[in-house]
């Protein structure tokens, strides 16, 4: 049966198999649905942070192109935080953003429905269209890798035996916290502003603090010494991803929490193993691509570390088109002014073409 809408304007909690989503209705009529899928470590709310440089990502969908938005957080993050399974890998991670699909068009069966992922987000979404997935009409990737491919150093060190150790080390039972995992980062990388000898006790100190003061955020933007690559952060105000206010606006959502240690380590043995990302018994995310016909924005940039830009453009299909926003780090998509307004420009017309 199909649900109700929520009145213009207004949330509503949907169910997706044992999983809460939020969607929020346009005050006009709707155009579409977008199901907004976060990253490894990310909620649902950083898609929700407002810029320094205008509306967040949500708001743009919602109040100036008239999209109904879906906010998902993945099992065991955000309100879905207590909704459990162990261990939580790629396959479930893929099965659950289809228990949202399935949700979201038994809610709206009239509507054209689209898929916006960042980083590991459009990994998933890329899954799910491996997966033989044709509903979604249009899709967005936003830094997403499809594979993996050798690094220069220092980021060589990320696919290796000891960041697996490492890994093991700072997880709690099956998870990986935000501060754990720059810690690791730290330990791994000898890079801009990184400390590698800071214990973890103090970069969750300093994690508190950035979330409380102001003062703070700014000095961990403008000398970062906690986690520069997770922020990209520079001495250059022109080379920053974020303001310190954005900064303490993501920490304090919170818009950052935890991950799965198992994903987390599938991640890093597909990175050894040379680099194919693909489901159980599948065949690779690269392969899948050479045969969906689902449109498929790809938005990447030369500049972002954490994604190298072959790695986002591997996803490769008939009806995909791979788009440079400029440069900025793995979140400066949506927050660095240029890049921010090229990517919404494209998404803008893409949704409006397909969506």
């Amino acid at each position: 049966m199909t649900e109700p809408s929520p009145p213009p304007g207004q949330q509503r909690t949907l169910r997706a198999g044992d999983l809460d989503v939020e969607l929020t209705a346009p005050a006009t009529t709707p155009r579409g649905v977008v199901v907004l899928v976060p990253g490894l470590l990310a909620t649902s709310r950083f898609f929700r942070v407002d810029a320094d440089a205008g509306k967040s990502l949500a708001r743009l969908l919602l109040e100036d192109l008239n999209f109904v938005v879906v906010h998902f957080d993945p099992r065991g993050v955000g309100r879905n935080r207590d909704r459990r399974r162990a261990p939580i890998d790629f396959a479930s991670r893929v099965a659950d953003l289809r228990l949202v699909v399935d949700a979201t068009c038994g809610a709206f069966p009239r509507l054209p429905l689209s898929l916006l992922g960042h980083s590991f987000g459009g990994t998933t979404i890329y899954g799910l269209l491996a997966s033989g997935e044709s509903r979604p009409r249009a899709v967005v990737t936003v830094g997403s890798p499809a594979r993996f491919v050798p690094r220069p150093p220092p980021w060589d060190r990320l696919f290796s035996a000891g960041t697996c150790k490492l890994l093991r080390a700072t997880a709690t039972g099956d998870w990986i916290d935000l501060p754990a995992f720059s810690y690791l980062q730290n330990k791994i990388f000898t890079g801009r502003g990184n400390w590698p000898w800071l214990p973890l006790w103090a970069i969750r100190l300093g994690y508190a603090l950035t979330t409380r003061s102001r003062l703070m955020a700014s000095v961990n933007v403008r000398a970062p010494k906690v986690a520069s690559i997770a922020f990209h952060a520079s001495p250059d105000p022109t080379e920053r991803d974020y303001s310190a206010r954005e900064l303490r606006a993501m920490l304090s959502a919170p818009t950052l929490e935890r991950e799965s240690a198992h994903l987390l380590q599938q991640l890093l043995t597909w990175g050894q193993a040379g680099g194919a990302i693909a489901l159980p018994d599948s065949r690779s995310l690269v392969a899948a691509a050479a045969s969906c016909a689902t449109p498929v924005l790809v938005a990447l940039s030369s500049a972002d570390e954490l994604v190298l830009p072959d790695e986002a453009a591997a996803w490769d299909g008939p009806a995909s088109v791979a788009v440079d926003v400029g440069a900025c780090g793995h979140g400066g998509y949506f927050f660095k002014p240029a890049p921010r307004a090229m990517l919404l420009a494209h998404v803008e017309a893409f949704l409006g073409e397909h969506g």
